[in-house]
């Protein structure tokens, strides 16, 4: 991963950190929508495949905490019927 590829990840994980604020609403309502699941399946693919190139230290705050309570939901599990 390039260097201004890691700015430009570390800048947007920066950004979506203020916006989740401490992790414990939904973005945009009182149930999971669109703009969650988007931030818990970025999140998850960072750790999953570029966790490794990002600094632990960078990739904390609210945004595991969000991405697991998204990841739990009933309606976002992958056991949930019909996934």
């Amino acid at each position: 991963m390039a260097r201004s590829d890691r700015g430009q990840l570390r800048t947007a994980y920066r950004l979506l950190e203020t916006g989740i604020g401490s992790g414990e609403a939904w973005l945009a309502g009182d149930r999971p929508l669109q703009a969650d699941i988007t931030v818990a399946v970025g999140w998850r693919f960072t750790q999953l495949v570029l966790a490794d190139r990002i600094a632990p230290a960078r990739l904390s705050g609210a945004r595991p905490a969000f991405s697991a309570r998204a990841e739990s939901h009933e309606g976002i599990r992958r056991d949930a019927p019909g996934w």
